[in-house]
């Protein structure tokens, strides 16, 4: 019996009903659930008072937040990967997740993780709507599995045995699709459907389950119009993408096709592309959904993508035009005379394509062509974006990685303290909250004893006796600090923000295990930059820089030492005389850069005349030689790093005399820098420009560059805002006897030009002491002596 038609993801959903006004007690949630559907934004939104985070808290909420925002499209929050560690059947195996957005939006690894051993068989075909959708085949049946990362409930059932015939028929590809009309039910309902080949036969196979009859239907077969039983398969390395209520898959033969699964009809069709077939593999396609809800075909050519759309005229004729070339050589600045992109996978919901180059991933939209780069590694062949509304657990069982992020989310201040500002708590709650007030700060840390509790009961006292205690601690890991005594607010002071900010501080850190070379790298770095450094030499066991979660010591380290230049040296089997170089911005990791030292030469190891070494406070030059310090990405940034690593104090005018050394880099690779430390001796030329020598005085060594971490859009735009320059103060000076003395500008002026009146007081002093004059004498010949 073949399963009902199933229901239209695009259909429109029924016009809602005019509510009544609400009720003052109504009125927060119905704000809050309109928050925006990043991780951190109930974490954020908790900080406000302890009648947020009661509600934020309540899973009720958190369901009905997530349903709501669920009937749009839910933001890409990562991607999925089955590693391999060992190539062994009792090796262990995981589903491998990535997240790919930015503090304090990352979610934790754990939560996604699904660990299984290598004899299961276990395949990961796609995912869609928040769900995962795995097949096993390594047992006696078919095992297919449907898991739902966010809350983690799994759904595990077997193929039928029409399609469980290992010899003749494979299955190659499925889809998952979650059921509309119930997210607000915990069991959720869903969809699966496996799409094969039936090789003796030639034909094509899909059959669909439905969780909500508990059952599969008849599997829906298509004949192949093809001499070649091999080259006709359904394709394994693309998944699905679902366009209107059509289901779409690659397929690999002599002629480009993909194959059609209508959802409704459950039919199943074969349509041919007007794409030419390359057999080196540098073309990829997959279908993709156009403007309109069309069909539209994704083209990789080389260093090209192509989007292609279907159009039937009013005689039922189908044409393909083409309608965008995008070429990636120019987006992403990529050299064709190397190999050329791969496309590892691709998002419907957002129209975003993950693409692979040489060193680096992209995520590019195709709409807008912005891409991203995330600090992810380019080891990935396929990838499945899974998109979802993911909300943290803020309640005692949340562990260190829900902690983490609700630490990241303190890092801003809760999305509507404009809202708490208008003083208007009364509405919420019917009398002002005690704690209702927006705080910001800098959190040092949340642990799993410390998280705030998340009670399925009505109220939280009950669970946790000490809340009240917990939400003091939290006001003054919060709170601003106000100096009480000069010392404390000079420090402050110190520490501020400045137009003309102090010189840049390094800190140099030790990991678990430190070679020979390494040890000595680090030493003759804090000799270069001792008036600058600050050096730690206990090993350090729980920094990860690349890791999400290992920044953390870093972090706090930058925050104790007022350092926002980093070096981390540490050494292993796989990584040996490792050195990470970094950055911070407000003690928060900025960039970071990876590099194995080779070649190393230390201070102590050059013979030269001491009086040619390089004096404590001097700038050094830079000479940077090679054009890979202009196209190669990873070289563009090490170039940045040791800049800002080596520039001190910023200056405006600078001595000569104390320019006394220089670095010289050397690209001799992409990846591999020769850099070197020399003094400059001055020698006489016969003209009055002297001739300058270099003369090498440690250290010397090969940087290679092994992996590197860019800052996200946003946040480099924060950290690259500057203050307007200040206006120049004319014509006022400072004299120490008479103090400050001002030049007052008064042009040349014409007395035939000036316009007097009447009513000068200069003129009428002068008519009044001549009338003066002129009554005296008249007095002095009337009564003459």
């Amino acid at each position: 019996m073949t399963c009902g038609g199933l229901p239209s993801s695009t259909a429109p959903a029924p016009m809602p009903t005019v509510a009544a006004p609400l009720e003052d007690e109504n009125l927060l949630p119905e704000i809050l659930v309109r928050l925006a559907r990043l991780p951190s934004a109930l974490p954020r939104a908790s900080l406000v008072c302890k009648r947020w985070r009661l509600l934020v808290s309540d899973r009720r909420f958190v369901r009905r937040f997530r349903a709501h925002h669920l009937r749009s499209p839910p933001p890409l929050i990562g991607f999925f990967e089955e590693v391999t560690r060992e190539p062994s059947p009792d090796s262990p195996s995981s589903l491998f997740f990535t997240p790919i957005l930015d503090p304090p939006n990352r979610v934790p690894v754990s939560r996604f993780s699904l660990s299984f051993r290598n004899g299961d068989g276990r395949t990961i075909l796609g995912c869609r709507d928040g769900l995962v959708l795995l097949v096993d085949a390594g047992g006696a049946e078919i095992e297919v599995l449907v898991w739902d990362p966010i809350t983690g409930d799994q759904h595990r059932f077997v193929v039928p045995p029409a399609i469980d015939e290992r010899q003749v028929i494979e299955i190659l590809n499925g889809a998952v699709l979650r059921t509309a009309g119930i997210l607000d039910d915990r069991p959720f309902r869903f969809h699966v459907v496996l799409a094969g080949i039936d090789r003796p036969n030639k034909r094509l196979f899909a059959c669909v389950y439905s969780s909500e009859a508990g059952k599969w239907g008849d599997p829906i077969w298509v004949s192949v119009d093809s001499e070649s039983d091999v080259r006709t398969t359904v394709s394994m390395r693309v998944s699905s993408t679902l366009v209107g209520n059509s289901l779409y898959w690659s397929l690999n033969g002599d002629t480009a096709a993909i194959l059609q699964f209508d959802l409704g009809t459950q039919r199943l069709a074969v349509i041919p592309l007007p794409l030419d077939k390359c057999s080196d593999g540098s073309r990829s396609f997959r279908a993709m959904p156009v403007d309109g809800g069309g069909l539209g075909i994704l083209e990789l050519l080389d260093f090209n993508i192509q989007l292609w759309k279907r159009e039937i005229d009013r005689d039922g004729v189908v044409s393909w035009v083409l309608g965008k070339t995008i070429e990636l050589d120019q987006l992403l600045s990529l050299d064709k005379r190397g190999m050329s992109p791969m496309m590892l996978g691709y998002c419907e919901v957002n129209n975003v394509v993950f693409l692979r180059t040489v060193f680096s991933i992209f995520l590019v939209q195709l709409e807008s062509l912005k891409f991203n780069k995330p600090p992810i590694q380019a080891s990935y062949f396929l990838v499945h974006p899974f998109t979802s509304v993911y909300t943290a657990d803020m309640g005692i069982g949340g562990g260190p990685d829900e902690a983490k992020l609700l630490c990241n989310a303190m890092h801003k201040p809760p999305l509507l303290h404009t809202v708490m500002r208008m003083r208007s708590q009364s509405c919420f709650s019917g009398q002002p909250s005690e704690d209702c007030s927006a705080k910001s700060g800098r959190s040092m840390g949340i642990t799993q004893e410390n998280a705030w509790p998340s009670p399925d009961a009505a109220t939280v006292e009950d669970m946790c006796p000490d809340f009240e205690l917990l939400d003091n601690q939290m006001s003054k890991m919060v709170a601003i600090r106000v100096p009480r005594n000069m010392r404390a607010k000079r420090e402050l002071l110190k520490h501020a923000p400045k137009l003309v900010e102090n010189g840049k501080k390094m800190l140099i850190l030790h990991g678990t295990k430190t070679s020979t070379v390494l040890n000595d790298v680090l030493a003759d770095l804090f000799h270069l930059k001792r008036d600058h450094a600050v050096k730690y030499t206990k090993k350090n066991d729980n920094i990860r820089p690349f890791e999400s979660g290992g920044e953390t010591s870093l972090e706090f380290f930058s925050l104790k030492s007022d350092c926002s230049l980093l070096v981390y040296g540490s050494h292993s089997k796989k990584r040996p005389n490792n050195l990470v170089l970094g950055r911070t911005y407000d003690h928060h990791i900025y960039d970071l850069v990876e590099v194995g030292v080779e070649n190393y030469k230390s201070i102590e190891s050059y013979a030269y005349d001491k009086k040619l070494a390089p004096k404590l406070g001097t700038k050094p030059f830079f000479a940077f030689i090679g054009e890979h310090f202009e196209s190669v990405d990873e070289l563009k940034h090490l170039k940045e790093m040791l800049l800002d690593h080596f520039k001190g104090e910023v200056v405006e005018n600078l001595n000569l005399a104390g320019v006394d050394r220089i670095f010289v880099c050397t690209a001799i690779s992409p990846t591999t820098v020769y850099m070197m430390h020399c003094a400059l001796r001055l020698k006489r030329s016969g003209t009055s420009i002297p001739r300058m020598e270099l003369v090498e005085v440690g250290p010397s060594m090969d940087l290679v560059v092994r992996r590197h971490q860019r800052p996200s859009e946003s946040l480099q735009k924060e950290a690259m805002k500057a203050p307007g320059h200040a206006k120049k103060v004319k014509n006022v000076t400072n004299n120490p006897i008479d103090g400050k003395e001002g030049r007052i500008y008064i042009p040349d002026q014409e007395v035939s030009k000036l316009t007097l009146t009447s009513d000068i007081k200069g003129l009428k002093r002068e008519r009044r002491e001549a009338k003066k004059n002129k009554e005296n004498s008249k007095k002095q010949k009337v009564n003459p002596e």
